[in-house]
């Protein structure tokens, strides 16, 4: 497909700013049913607007499209695999649905023009008005010409309004740039899940059933207490972090034990994973990142390992230890946008108890996370992150949660 320049008029951001409201609108738009119920859709628009954000505009051929959005081989026939052109159709129809709906017709415009697989970006009605002081000087101008052929008291009023719409637009425009720069780390760190239309489920991981039961028609109430999920109390107080976090924000939830939670209910929206060894879920969903939770075969010993060094095991807990001899215990904390499920799932798991609840502390304390972005890279709340939390044990007590190590991506 022929490649077309983008137009000259085209708005291209250039501040944090800007570029922070085009990431905002783009994770907005991945949430609407229009996108969120699809896997190729939301991982073909967010590569390209990330590309262009980028400045590496240049790449986005349907070549490189088909090998990095879905996996083709670098030699494959583009006249015959036509996936990156029929996705780009696709998405064309989904973004004219979406400012055609009520409500999204001032936001921030992401356009993937025919022909092309460069997206153009068009400003809110908020970054209209973000330099509203540099066109004071034409507005007034404008506003005197026609104020000439008034009466005084005419001209005198016309004036007071030109020169009282540009001060509140300048107000705006700060008050607009003040939210952005100064929105929290908690806040910036659940904003995927936030901003998802789809409730947020809860998963938590289950006390493990020594003795297998099978109800019958009539279970008696011992029988059904058995049946019954179980989770740990340590589980339990992560769990209510999280939930009441998530409950402060407006947002739905629904929380299920991991073996009852299905594939299919993972697909429904965003996921907090509580647990790691217990909830089968989090082992599954992490085993492809960077940090990953490690059982060694007959051993009492279990660990997190960092994939790329596999060999040194420094994140480790020994379940003969005595608890009042045990060291620290260890978690992963992530955020990220699954491939499986196509939903952000976020985790909050330790190596043993612990560990889980120095997770929960860590995910939903403002000063733990305000001090984690100070370090984290520049536009860390806009990728995919995972965490490695360690807690001091003092007799048998957790310490405030501390990051050993974190990735980005």
């Amino acid at each position: 497909m022929e490649q077309k320049d983008a137009p000259s008029d085209a708005w291209v951001p250039a501040t944090d700013q800007e570029i922070l409201a085009v990431r905002d609108q783009l994770y907005r738009m991945l949430a609407s049913p229009l996108f969120s119920h699809s896997k190729r859709y939301p991982r073909f628009l967010r590569y390209v607007v990330e590309r262009t954000l980028e400045g590496r505009s240049d790449e986005l051929k349907e070549r490189t499209l088909g090998v990095e959005v879905f996996d083709r081989d670098p030699d494959y026939d583009t006249s015959l695999d036509a996936i990156v052109r029929i996705t780009a159709g696709e998405i064309r129809k989904r973004i004219a649905q979406y400012y055609h709906e009520s409500g999204h017709a001032h936001e921030v415009r992401i356009d993937l023009p025919s022909g092309s697989y460069i997206p153009e970006f068009r400003p809110s009605l908020e970054q209209l008005s973000l330099s509203p002081l540099l066109s004071a000087a034409n507005a007034t101008s404008s506003t005197t010409a026609v104020a000439d052929t008034l009466p005084e008291r005419g001209r005198s009023w016309l004036l007071i309004f030109a020169v009282a719409t540009i001060c509140l637009s300048a107000l705006g425009a700060f008050l607009w740039l003040h939210y952005r720069a100064n929105k929290s780390a908690l806040d910036q760190l659940w904003q995927p899940v936030l901003d998802s239309s789809s409730s947020v489920l809860i998963c938590v991981g289950e006390q493990n059933k020594t003795v297998p039961h099978n109800l019958g028609p009539d279970p008696t109430v011992s029988e059904y207490l058995l049946e019954m999920d179980h989770i740990l109390i340590p589980d339990g107080i992560a769990m209510s972090r999280l939930t009441s976090l998530v409950q402060g924000k407006g947002k739905s939830y629904t929380i299920q034990g991991g073996t009852a939670t299905t594939f299919t209910d993972l697909q429904q929206g965003p996921v907090i994973l509580i647990g790691a060894f217990n909830n089968e879920w989090t082992l599954r969903l992490t085993s492809h990142l960077r940090y990953v939770f490690s059982n060694a075969p007959d051993s009492s010993i279990s660990s997190i390992v960092d994939s790329q060094d596999p060999i040194h095991r420094h994140w480790e807990v020994d379940y003969n230890t005595p608890l009042s001899k045990l060291p620290a215990d260890y978690a992963i904390v992530a955020r990220f946008f699954s491939s499986e499920t196509d939903r952000t799932v976020v985790v909050a798991g330790g190596i043993g108890a612990h560990g889980t609840i120095a997770a929960g502390e860590f995910l939903t304390t403002p000063a733990y996370l305000n001090a984690f972005a100070a370090q984290a890279p520049k536009g860390w709340a806009h990728k995919n992150m995972e965490v490695v939390i360690r807690t001091e044990m003092i007799n048998g007590k957790s310490g405030p949660p501390r990051v050993v190590a974190a990735y980005f991506w």
